[in-house]
């Protein structure tokens, strides 16, 4: 049952983020992308960009709406949404056309700050924390095969371009 009212809440809140999040809303973030790619050459490869944050709160439940410019591009090229209600969270993570790539519909949150995700079948395991601030943020990604190989991991650490506090 708490499940059941967690997702009824997460569909009516993403309802409303697309009227509340408008291109000029959100605070200025600088990421840093890594990635291991044990496919790829080179394996390893790190990338630079920009991300608009928004926060949304109603009631219990608050969105946390990640809008990352890859390719410096006037609209996103991935948009990121973890939605947290008392001790259940979520995650749904969209492409530059708005078709969801990803969803982690049963998170844990282990405090207000740390989510974990995981998801995945016998031949593949995705495993990620979120780590939140208002002013830095990381996510950490891997997926691992069925005899415990790591094919791909990211992680992705998030500045605030103006701290809402002082060092």
């Amino acid at each position: 049952m708490k499940i059941q009212a967690f997702l009824s809440a997460l569909v009516c809140v993403t309802a409303l983020l697309p009227s509340v999040a408008r291109a000029d809303s959100g605070r200025q973030f600088e990421a840093i992308a890594y990635e291991y790619n044990v496919n790829a050459s080179p394996q390893i490869h790190s990338s630079r960009f920009d991300c608009k944050v928004n926060v949304l709160e109603q009631g219990m439940v608050k969105v946390v709406e990640l809008r990352s410019f890859i390719t410096a591009k006037s609209d996103p090229d991935v948009v990121i949404r973890i939605i947290s209600s008392n001790e259940s969270v979520a995650s749904q993570i969209y492409n530059a056309k708005m078709e969801q790539i990803a969803e982690y519909p049963k998170g844990q949150m282990v405090n207000e700050n740390l989510f974990i995700f995981k998801s995945g079948d016998e031949k593949r395991k995705v495993s990620g924390m979120w780590y939140l601030d208002p002013d830095y943020m990381m996510s950490d990604f891997s997926i691992i095969d069925a005899n415990g190989v790591q094919l791909y991991k990211e992680t992705v650490i998030y500045t605030a371009k103006k701290p809402s506090r002082r060092k």
